[in-house]
């Protein structure tokens, strides 16, 4: 182990069995093949301190939750589990930092400012030598600091056709029920939109998820359509023709989550709504877009009267999209031999 070259990918609350192990529908897949790419060119990957902080190549902190805690509650229960440990009490960013390890230190930002408004300080990233990032502001800001970061997605080129188009139901929802005081977050428009599905089409669409079996401060709606939480993704979504695919955010440049990826394995067409970037990075023919339509009327109208020829040719396009170099950019091979780039490890 002395002479071992290895990284630190921490992520506050994970280790190596519960990330990249214990994901749903593997949603992590893409940092177990990052894990074994680091292998092949003799560098071990480690999601918990093994060995004395300066002996690592890089210290990865996955977003500022993993950084530090943002309220009293989770600070006092952080420094409660680090002593039971034996780690002390100081938090590992405090200790590469006391220790002078700036120059090893990376920041992964993956989620947006609507989800994790704490990301996106710039005084907050001094100390780190790299910041890998999808935001075109920050990667605008300073390009020696900030490196391009592509949220990376677990997909394969087959799409999913066990159920017949007519046997399929029409439109579902896998989300959770959340909140954000980002003037452009759009779970209120998810709700918005989801509470109309109950009213107009309620023997048609079904909702599952965190969050919205219970009455929020925020949402006192009692949801009809609410079916539980799932297992597996995949085998709820490949049982309808559509599916809500909201980003939690709307019109931010470079942004698009795995969600969309999820809903293109299934082999259900996603009615995405986020910005209009969309389009530089996934066929407009892949998806209904949100945004085209004034109303959720419309919107229903639209996918209602859709027959199986329409239908299939959209998973048609998903097919041959995800063969294809513009969807190449989400997948693992991607994510991996960027971040061996950036940081020089070959």
């Amino acid at each position: 182990m002395e002479n071992e070259k290895a990284i630190l990918f921490y992520y506050e609350g994970q280790d190596e069995k519960t990330f990249l192990s214990g994901s749903r529908d593997d949603c992590n897949q893409p940092y177990a093949d990052l894990r074994d790419y680091l292998s092949t060119i003799g560098v071990k990957f480690e999601m918990t301190p093994r060995r004395p902080l300066e002996k690592y190549m890089y210290i990865c902190f996955y977003n500022m939750f993993s950084v530090r805690a943002f309220n009293l509650r989770s600070g006092l229960k952080r420094t409660v589990s680090r002593f039971l440990r034996g780690e002390g009490c100081q938090s590992l960013y405090q200790r590469c930092l006391k220790k002078g390890l700036e120059d090893k230190m990376v920041l992964f930002l993956s989620e947006p400012e609507s989800v994790v408004p704490e990301n996106y300080p710039v005084n907050d990233h001094r100390n780190f030598r790299y910041v890998f990032t999808w935001s075109t502001k920050l990667l605008n800001y300073d390009q020696n600091r900030y490196k391009t970061f592509t949220i990376p997605a677990h997909f394969s080129s087959n799409v999913s056709h066990n159920i017949d188009f007519a046997n399929k139901k029409l439109l579902v929802d896998i989300s959770g029920n959340k909140c954000s005081k980002h003037p452009r977050q759009l779970y209120s428009a998810r709700r918005s939109d989801i509470q109309f599905f109950e009213r107009n089409i309620p023997n048609h669409f079904d909702l599952y998820g965190f969050g919205w079996g219970d009455k929020r401060s925020y949402d006192k709606h009692s949801y009809t359509s609410y079916r539980g939480i799932v297992e597996s993704k995949k085998e709820v979504l490949q049982r309808y023709k559509f599916a809500l695919c909201y980003e939690n955010i709307l019109e931010e440049s470079n942004y698009i989550s795995n969600r969309i990826f999820d809903i293109f394995a299934a082999g259900c067409v996603p009615i995405y709504w986020g910005g209009r970037y969309i389009s530089e990075f996934v066929w407009p023919s892949t998806f209904v877009n949100r945004a085209d339509f004034r109303s959720c009327e419309d919107l229903v109208k639209y996918i209602v009267s859709m027959n199986e020829r329409q239908h299939t040719s959209y998973l048609n396009d998903i097919q041959n999209y995800l063969t294809s170099s513009n969807a190449k950019q989400f997948g693992s091979k991607a994510f991996f031999e960027n971040f061996a780039r950036t940081l020089q490890l070959k």
